[in-house]
């Protein structure tokens, strides 16, 4: 069970952060000009729709995630943060609400019981370096946008549509690769990826990414894809986070 939470403390540290992208404007000055402010927030809110289908020992699965996460004092080494997720798998269904405290402690509720966890102690279980993990907010090469157009919605928004090769996703988001593969104990290869970028008001709002990925697991071979959508509530503005009821009476997951 230890190392179930800790998994889950990781994919969902990773996620979250993932939920943290000139006169004659261009592709790449709008989606770059954006990731810079981005890079440059304290605080970030952010709603995510994720579906994750895999296969493997001949059986196929469909996992959808739904997540709310609210990150405060991002740039500090500990931030203070709320992750409220609801996840299918097999037919059943798992909610989950994270509270990062700031001071080095998860207080999770996952299939209605509580703990606290370690997050440094997490974090060394399963090697995640919060360098590459803030790494997946970048900037990207004016090469990948090669034949990419700006397209102008409704609202007043503008999209980019980017698409990434295998070789160009891993040059730009290696390390951060390699550290999952070293919480998930194989080997993970991402294929070619589907990237829409929305920008408002100079930020980045909706972030939609699809791709397909093989693992390699003690052995096993799982093929996977990812369709994900994260949309940015009020990107600049500040947060609140909210601890949940009764958390410093929650148990350390070594006493439950």
């Amino acid at each position: 069970m230890k190392r179930i939470i800790s998994v889950v403390l990781a994919v969902c540290m990773l996620l979250s952060v993932m939920v943290l992208a000139s006169c004659a404007e261009t592709p790449a000055s709008l989606i770059n000009g954006a990731m810079i402010k981005m890079a440059s927030l304290t605080s970030i809110e952010a709603e995510m729709d994720a579906e994750i289908k895999m296969s493997m020992l001949g059986i196929d699965m469909t996992m959808p995630i739904d997540m709310h996460v609210i990150m405060d004092e991002i740039k500090s080494e500990n931030p203070v943060g709320s992750v409220k997720a609801e996840m299918s798998f097999l037919g059943e269904s798992v909610a989950m609400d994270m509270y990062m405290d700031g001071k080095g402690w998860a207080y999770m509720t996952v299939a209605g019981e509580s703990y606290k966890v370690n997050t440094e102690a997490a974090s060394a279980e399963l090697p995640l370096s919060s360098d590459s993990v803030t790494n997946m907010i970048t900037q990207f090469p004016e090469d990948l946008f090669e034949g990419a157009v700006i397209e102008k919605n409704d609202d007043g928004s503008k999209s980019v549509t980017l698409v990434i090769t295998a070789e160009q996703y891993a040059e730009l988001f290696g390390e951060a690769m390699d550290s999952l593969s070293g919480s998930l104990g194989g080997a993970v290869s991402v294929k070619d990826v589907t990237l829409e970028i929305t920008v408002k008001g100079g930020y980045v709002v909706e972030y939609d990414i699809e791709f397909d990925m093989d693992m390699n697991i003690e052995g096993m071979t799982v093929s996977a894809s990812m369709d994900m959508d994260i949309d940015y509530i009020n990107p600049g503005k500040a947060v609140k986070v909210t601890p949940p009821a009764g958390y410093e009476n929650f148990p350390a997951i070594d006493e439950h």
